[in-house]
């Protein structure tokens, strides 16, 4: 397939509503600007805590059903910032590859795509985690881009209005991301800040965007439901890189707020404690290099 010009995938991502329940739908991403923090430093994510920035530019996407994503495009926008500087990187794709990795990614599976493999200099290890293994409770899939760039083989492409190869850009100024199957057709509208019926909370540079659910009890239907306008979307200042999304409670502590098992289920149960340890988003803390 020829690559279109991203001016082009953006125009065509926003005009094109979804033909169908999505697929693969956008779960969470980063608004934090590189100097503030979370809530001004009273918030925190599960893997990073509470540092500048938040690890940088990055966004999650679940996987509903079972899909084939070699060719899927990943359409983000955003408008141009109004200060100096104003109208880099506002509008790219993200490419998956053909690779084998990509060819039956299951539901209720989590890809990560962040820029950096240190966590948006945070140091902290965000390299490619290729470890993914659903049947032995490892549903996470962790790409960071600028690495894939830098392969002869990667397992993502990149293009962006202005930038360098494995760049992207995640914001607080009406961020969407629109996701299209290999033939360029829409399977997630653009999804975001920015996307038509959203009525959530405006996003600020001390915030993340996550899908709040849905929560205990739910069915494949309620994923199934899930939309650009759905009321689970909204802004928050407790993020999950890596894992389910969850509420940032007073104390510190992380409660989940998403229930895959109607997704999950379909995998042969790995055991009782890795099967505990994937339902309950805790592999955050897990990076093995890809």
């Amino acid at each position: 397939m020829t690559p279109r010009p991203v001016a082009l995938i953006a125009a065509a991502a926003l005009a094109a509503p979804a033909a169908s329940a999505a697929p693969v739908v956008l779960n969470e991403y980063n608004a934090v600007s590189g100097s503030k923090q979370l809530d001004d430093g009273a918030g925190a994510d599960a893997f990073f805590g509470t540092i500048d920035g938040n690890g940088g530019n990055w966004f999650e996407l679940l996987v509903i059903e079972d899909t084939d994503l070699r060719g899927w495009q990943l359409a983000w926008t955003e408008a141009e910032e109004t200060f100096t500087g104003s109208g880099i990187n506002t509008a790219g794709t993200l490419t998956l590859t053909g690779d084998a990795l990509w060819s039956d990614v299951k539901a209720g599976s989590l890809i990560t795509f962040i820029e950096t493999a240190d966590g948006g200099g945070s140091l902290l290890d965000t390299s490619t985690d290729t470890s993914y293994d659903p049947v032995a409770g490892d549903w996470t899939i962790n790409v960071a881009t600028r690495e894939e760039a830098g392969k002869a083989a990667g397992l993502v492409t990149t293009t962006t209005n202005d930038g360098s190869p494995g760049d992207f850009s995640v914001g607080n100024e009406d961020w969407t991301l629109t996701i299209l199957d290999a033939g360029g057709v829409v399977r997630a509208a653009a999804t975001g800040e920015g996307a038509p019926g959203y009525a959530g909370d405006k996003v600020n540079s001390r915030e993340g965007f996550a899908l709040e659910g849905p929560g205990a009890g739910a069915t494949l239907a309620d994923f199934q439901a899930i939309g650009a306008d759905s009321s689970l979307y909204d802004d928050t200042s407790g993020t999950t890189y890596g894992s389910l999304n969850a509420d940032l409670q007073p104390d510190g502590s992380f409660v989940i707020e998403q229930d895959v098992s109607a997704l999950r289920n379909q995998i042969p149960e790995p055991g009782t404690a890795a099967l505990a340890a994937a339902g309950l988003g805790l592999l955050a803390s897990r990076r093995r290099r890809g």
